[in-house]
């Protein structure tokens, strides 16, 4: 830009250096459970099962209003997401009973500034003894959905990723669990 507008005679080159790309951090079940015991506040206890069992981004949840909820017998939420691409994410059954009590208007989860969340979470997760980032219950939702069999197109869709490359380094992540429990004779061979 600056040689565009004529302040420098050349743009200068720099060469970047490349920065490892690291697979997504995501948590084991024992540390769900560790984490959801040391939460002592109810509602936020809902918010982490929440973000969990949908792999919603905080300010998706965050904008989460009842009246983006479709009830009946295969609920969903309609979020807005990065780039603001709109999806529908499904709720399984433990999202909605994350949820609580329905309600006809309003937000759903509280509506303090998102750093409020980030400090809530870094909080119970130091109680819990679990080194833990808030978007890393995104990274679970996705590493356990493809544990599940979830296909990777699928778990691209929930998750609202725009490239299909970015869904499947939880397949990666989750290797690396496999490999995990086979060397500690978790798994056995049938």
């Amino acid at each position: 830009t600056a040689a565009r507008w004529s302040l420098v005679e050349k743009a200068p080159f720099v060469e970047m250096v490349k920065e490892p790309r690291l697979l997504p951090r995501h948590l084991t079940p024992s540390q769900v459970e560790d984490l959801l015991k040391a939460e002592t506040n109810f509602d936020r206890r809902r918010l982490w099962l929440f973000l969990i069992w949908t792999g919603m981004r905080r300010l998706e949840a965050h904008g989460l209003h009842w009246e983006h909820i479709a009830w009946g017998e295969a609920p969903s939420a309609r979020v807005v997401g990065k780039g603001r691409r709109e999806r529908l994410v499904p709720l399984l059954p433990e999202a909605v009973v994350a949820l609580g009590e329905p309600k006809d208007l309003g937000p759903v989860w509280p509506q303090v500034h998102l750093d409020t969340w980030t400090h809530w979470f870094e909080d119970t997760a130091r109680a819990a003894g679990v080194s833990a980032r808030l978007h890393d219950l995104r990274h679970t939702a996705a590493t356990w959905m493809i544990a599940r069999g979830v296909p990777v197109r699928v778990v691209q869709e929930v998750l609202g990723h725009a490239q299909i490359t970015t869904t499947e380094r939880y397949s990666k992540a989750y290797i690396g669990d496999l490999y995990q429990a086979l060397s500690q004779g978790l798994v056995s061979q049938k």
